[in-house]
């Protein structure tokens, strides 16, 4: 879960001309008392849960004063992180609790030398159906959110070859 308090700026809150100067405002969250953006990942899908919260709202004529005005937030967010995104958190719930194998195919594993019973696995797909395109494109945003100049690659396309790791816990019984 990720949560960015208002003096967060990402990216994803772009506002081309607004304020006093250039580029003075572009990846603020403008408007909002105390906003919070919430983001949820299923960590076998990768889908994405996603919600803003704030404790208020900006009187309209304070952000005139500033010439500012108000972030559309989740639409900033579906323009430029585009994914698949759920309002209802119990979606990414239930996706957790589905059988999970990963994509593609094993090309390596290795044991762990400092923990017994835990491995690690890279699995190799390419970019080019249905099912490798949705992990992609929810898999890719977690670089768009870590990454200052993260972006977005276009797929689906049989020239981008993924490698996907997974560290592997041994349950006994």
């Amino acid at each position: 879960v990720g949560q960015f308090n208002p003096l967060f700026t990402h990216q994803a809150f772009f506002v081309p001309g607004v304020g006093d100067e250039p580029r003075k405002h572009e990846e603020l969250i403008v408007g909002y008392e105390s906003p919070k953006v919430e983001i949820v990942l299923a960590a076998n899908t990768m889908k994405p849960y996603l919600e803003f919260k704030h404790e208020g709202q900006v009187e309209v004529k304070l952000l005139k004063k500033e010439k500012l005005s108000r972030t559309n937030v989740l639409k900033s967010i579906e323009d430029r992180v585009q994914c698949d995104y759920t309002s209802k958190i119990a979606d990414v719930h239930d996706e957790v609790e589905q059988p999970f194998t990963p994509l593609g195919k094993m090309v390596q594993e290795e044991a762990s030398t400092e923990q017994e019973g835990v491995s690690f696995r890279v699995y190799h797909f390419v970019a080019n159906e249905t099912e490798s395109v949705t992990f992609v494109k929810r898999l890719q945003t977690m670089a768009i959110w870590l990454i200052e100049t993260g972006n977005a690659i276009e797929i689906p396309d049989d020239k981008w070859n993924v490698f996907t790791l997974y560290k592997v816990i041994q349950k006994n019984g």
